[in-house]
């Protein structure tokens, strides 16, 4: 598994912002950056860990649709 973390700086100060305009019109106009910071790298993450289960837990699924939740 690369050393090389999906989330970026950004995507923390994305998060930060949330938690300071918690409210559905701000997130709505910043959905594409939560897709691009957030949703795609965690997609990824996703995919990743579902290879490495099928080596050592071949019983464990990880799949996106199933295993992302919402904000």
């Amino acid at each position: 598994m690369s050393a090389t973390a999906p989330f970026t700086p950004e995507a923390l100060a994305f998060l930060r912002e949330l938690k300071r305009n918690n409210r559905r019109e701000w997130f709505e106009q910043r959905r594409d950056r939560y897709d691009a910071l957030l949703r795609q790298p965690m997609i990824a993450v996703i995919e990743r860990l579902a290879d490495e289960f099928r080596a050592f837990a071949p019983d464990l699924m990880a799949d996106p649709r199933r295993s992302l939740y919402r904000i």
